[in-house]
């Protein structure tokens, strides 16, 4: 391989050599190979992307955005900022926060002082509002303000008004939340379906605590889809966090009076103001069918509040790290804590604790952070389980997690 990185340095003005040497080096950034430092030194260096740049290939460059790291474009903002306005679609919207991150000044030109104003298309807006949080404080709040009053009081469609709502309100949340409460009723009114409820009450938990798994975990408690409970999670919570109750509430079909008094109780009067004026929308006709959603969202924000913003693993025992690691959520929580943690112990120890809770997760969540934790491990004796793992009787999603771990061991996993 390395022969191939020096013979095919220099020469990568062709789309097809271009699409050959991306898909090399995102094989070698997903396995973490010591060869992807030198791909970026040598194949995809400023004079390369600078050609690029002045091409026509829209498609190749957007591959090279999307794959890059950011750092790569760190000395050619100028010519980003050059282009940027005749750009659109996906390259626009990949771009924008490259350009904002080393450019400021000429990102807020572009994107506050287009031609023909912010009438542009719709992925070109919203690569917009994912850069404000890139640019200087004052001068994303002022664009943050004036796209969000121009998208709440737009009459486009449906579709596209809703995506831009959405990203709208990631950005606000982070940025300021007295917008955050206008974009946040404005979705409350235009909601048609339970798919966009859902999608409200994942970004709001995702805006205030970064994850909505414990949402996720009310639900499936509901729902007879898990067996998991908050109270064995007790690790990743403070001491006064309501945990048995949480369980409790879980398995009710009503508790919205009792979840309204722990959120008026753990959480910080932001976050309230926020939360609040989600349950008051379900009081209205149109919204009561949701309340069961409402009560699981409520659940998630309540654990939320009371979870360890880092959570202390140095003296954890190997099952409980192996038991809080194979935990049934959506997305691994304090996992580096939890593999760090496992690093410590003898690898003739930890190989037998993983490939048994990977056997009995294998249907759940809890199999994809045993996955993930056997890739980063990297040990050659996961090979044979996370192969299994690969198996009809698996998920899609550990297939992935375990395709990705096999990678991430390389040879040993290549040769079996």
């Amino acid at each position: 391989m390395t022969h191939l990185i020096k013979l095919a340095t220099g020469k990568l003005n062709d789309p097809i050599l271009m699409d050959w040497a991306l898909d090399r080096y995102r094989q070698a950034r997903e396995g973490h190979s010591p060869r992807q430092q030198a791909m970026e030194q040598t194949w995809f260096d400023e004079l390369t992307l600078r050609r690029w740049l002045n091409s026509d290939d829209h498609e190749t460059l957007n591959r090279l955005f999307v794959h890059l790291p950011e750092e790569q474009f760190s000395n050619l903002g100028q010519a980003i900022a050059e282009r940027w306005n005749d750009w659109g679609g996906n390259l626009a919207y990949h771009s924008a926060p490259v350009l904002a991150r080393y450019q400021p000044e000429l990102a807020w030109r572009c994107f506050a002082e287009p031609p023909g104003g912010r009438h542009r298309d719709v992925e070109s807006i919203l690569g917009v509002i994912r850069s404000l949080p890139v640019l200087p404080p004052e001068d994303g709040l002022v664009l943050l303000k004036a796209i969000a009053t121009q998208v709440i009081a737009s009459t486009e469609g449906s579709f596209s008004r809703e995506l831009k709502l959405s990203e709208l309100l990631s950005a606000s949340l982070a940025f300021d939340r007295v917008v955050a409460l206008e974009v946040i009723k404005a979705q409350l009114k235009a909601i048609t379906s339970i798919r966009e409820w859902d999608r409200l009450l994942d970004q709001v938990a995702r805006g205030l605590f970064g994850h909505s798994v414990y949402g996720q975990l009310a639900s499936d408690i509901r729902k007879g889809h898990s067996n998991q409970s908050f109270q064995q999670l007790a690790p990743f919570f403070r001491e006064d966090a309501p945990l048995e109750r949480l369980d409790d509430l879980s398995r009710k079909d009503s508790g919205v009076d009792d979840l309204t008094v722990l959120v008026d109780r753990l959480l910080d009067e932001q976050d309230h103001i926020i939360v609040q004026l989600i349950s008051e929308a379900t009081q209205s006709e149109r919204l009561a069918e949701h309340r069961e959603r409402l009560e699981a969202f409520l659940i998630g924000i309540v654990a939320s509040a009371c979870e360890h913003k880092v959570l202390d693993a140095t003296h954890m025992p190997l099952q409980e790290t192996a038991t809080l690691l194979a935990a049934d959520l959506v997305e691994p929580r304090h996992f580096e804590a939890l593999l760090a943690r496992l690093r410590m112990f003898d690898q003739g120890e930890v190989m037998p604790a993983l490939v048994e809770s990977l056997e009995r997760e294998r249907t759940a969540y809890g199999s994809l952070g045993i996955a993930t934790a056997m890739g980063e491990l990297g040990w050659e004796g996961f090979t044979t389980p996370l192969t299994v793992s690969m198996g009809e009787e698996c998920g899609d999603f550990l297939h992935e997690a375990a395709n990705k771990a096999l990678i991430r061991i390389g040879k040993p996993a290549r040769d079996h």
